[in-house]
C-alpha cells in the first residue's frame, strides 16, 4: 500500500467515522468463510466491516476526535449509524463464534464502551 492510498483510506475512515458508532473486535482464528458471513450479515443491517492496521485506525480516530481506546493485537472494525443494529450484529456473531470473535470495546456517541454494554445495547428491542 502506497503512501498515498494509505492517506485515501485514512481520509475516507475519518470522515466515515466522525457520525458513526464503532465496535472493535478480536478475530483471531476465523477462516475467510467465517469474516464472509460476518460482512453479509452486517451487509443487512447497514453495518460495514473492515479489517484496517492498528496505525492507520488510530490516524482516523484521532482525526474524528475519538479517544479512548487503545489498539492492540489483531482487530476487525464494525461501523454504523444504528448503534442497536451495529450492537445486535456483532453480539450475534460473537455468540456463535465464542471461541474465534471476541467484542473488545466501541465508541457510541461519542463515549469509549465496554464489551458489556455493548452486549447490553444488543438485547434492546429494534
Amino acid at each position: 500500500m502506497t503512501k498515498q492510498d494509505k492517506a485515501k483510506l485514512i481520509e475516507q475512515l475519518s470522515s466515515s467515522f466522525l457520525d458513526s458508532n464503532i465496535i472493535i473486535c478480536d478475530y483471531k482464528g476465523l477462516s475467510v468463510r467465517e469474516l464472509e458471513a460476518l460482512r453479509k450479515n452486517a451487509l443487512q443491517s447497514s453495518v460495514k466491516v473492515q479489517v484496517i492496521k492498528n496505525k492507520l485506525a488510530s490516524i482516523a480516530f484521532k482525526n474524528a476526535n475519538i479517544e479512548g481506546i487503545a489498539l492492540k493485537d489483531t482487530n476487525i472494525f464494525l461501523w454504523g449509524k444504528d448503534q442497536i443494529a451495529l450492537s445486535k450484529s456483532a453480539q450475534k456473531f460473537a455468540d456463535a463464534n465464542k471461541e474465534k470473535f471476541v467484542i473488545k470495546a466501541g465508541f457510541f456517541d461519542g463515549k469509549a464502551v465496554d464489551s458489556k454494554h455493548i452486549e447490553s445495547i444488543s438485547k434492546l428491542p429494534s
